[in-house]
């Protein structure tokens, strides 16, 4: 990741739209306040409520810029009903500055499906991209992330957008990870050529013939996300999100049950002591709060969307996102990508026999 202490980022901040807001965003934006003095948090919500909570936190009240609303997308409105209802609500009013130069990027712990209809109406798309994707970033074992494309924003896809999702991923992970040449693949139900559905061989095919522009590994199945291998996974929104959410899930059994396992006796406690530096170098790692915020790429703008439960610690992380993404241009060196690959993107793939 890219950090510039004295970076000029404007973010815009829809406060209103998780579980602990507006508590959360304002802790997140005090603690990124202190390594990044110079960024401009614009707030979208309730003012009055925003004003209670900047209380507890006087040093910033000064540093933040309030655009009042009291209304908001509910995290169980339908997308197409959130998009109709969306006008003068804080995730739009926020978005809405990106649109118009007002901020560089948006961050917003609401409603997954809302933000993304909202953004991709209001941001629209890059040139030659049909289908935006969420970029979710995995720890593994190696230590190092994956970026996981796509991680719901689409249910449904065909080759053609999993090839949009590869190229993507691939700029995504050349900035955010600094790597030259990632390596990409594709997550299956098994390595073997003859696994799989037909749009997922197909899919396989048309990567292929981009011959040295990706670093294509191939095939890798569902361990193969966190085993450090690859840099990039790339399939479906519906797998995706369940991946992820299987993948943070066992983080916190693993914490869970360890936690239990140096309760029980005092010799598992003073075990616990011994072991205490380790444990929480380790906890560190698969913290799911230390990877919160996912990145809609494919966007006409930056998009960064929060985990809905986020906490201070997670959205403070969301908004370190949200600056590196902007610091790296990184929606210029995806349409650089994406020219590259324009003329393979274009071809058609002939049906697997």
């Amino acid at each position: 990741m890219i950090f510039k202490k004295n970076t000029k980022a404007k973010i815009a901040i829809d406060v209103m739209g998780g579980d602990n807001d507006p508590e959360a965003c304002i802790d997140g934006i005090n603690r990124m306040l202190k390594l990044f003095p110079a960024v401009e948090c614009l707030l979208y919500g309730d003012e009055r409520k925003i004003k209670e909570v900047l209380q507890k936190y006087p040093k910033i009240s000064n540093k933040v810029k309030i655009f009042h609303t009291e209304s908001k997308i509910s995290s169980r409105e339908k997308p197409s009903i959130a998009l109709r209802n969306s006008k003068n609500t804080s995730m739009r009013m926020a978005i809405e500055a990106v649109k118009h130069g007002e901020a560089d990027a948006v961050v917003s712990s609401g409603n997954t499906g809302a933000l993304m209809a909202v953004s991709r109406v209001v941001l629209r798309t890059l040139p030659n991209i049909n289908r935006p994707a969420i970029v979710a970033m995995v720890p593994t074992i190696k230590g190092t992330p994956v970026a996981l494309v796509d991680a719901g924003a689409n249910a449904e896809c065909n080759e053609q957008t999993l090839f949009d999702f590869a190229v993507m991923g691939d700029a995504f992970a050349k900035i955010v990870f600094n790597l030259e040449k990632p390596r990409i693949a594709l997550l299956n139900i098994g390595i073997e050529e003859v696994k799989g559905t037909e749009f997922i061989k197909n899919a396989m095919l048309k990567l292929k013939e981009a011959g040295g522009l990706l670093n294509l590994h191939g095939y890798v199945e569902g361990d193969g996300i966190v085993d450090g291998s690859v840099d990039v996974v790339v399939t479906d929104g519906f797998t995706g999100n369940v991946a992820l959410k299987t993948i943070e899930g066992t983080a916190k059994l693993c914490e869970h049950y360890f936690k239990m396992s140096f309760s029980k006796s005092i010799f598992s406690k003073l075990g616990y002591l011994l072991a205490r530096s380790s444990l929480k170098s380790t906890f560190k790692k698969i913290d799911y709060k230390s990877y919160n915020g996912a990145m809609f790429v494919g966007l006409n703008g930056v998009v960064v969307k929060s985990h809905g439960s986020a906490d201070g610690k997670a959205f403070f992380y969301a908004l370190n996102t949200a600056i590196d993404l902007v610091e790296s241009k990184i929606n210029d060196k995806i349409t650089e990508e994406l020219n590259s690959f324009e003329q393979i993107a274009k071809r058609e793939i002939k049906p697997t026999e």
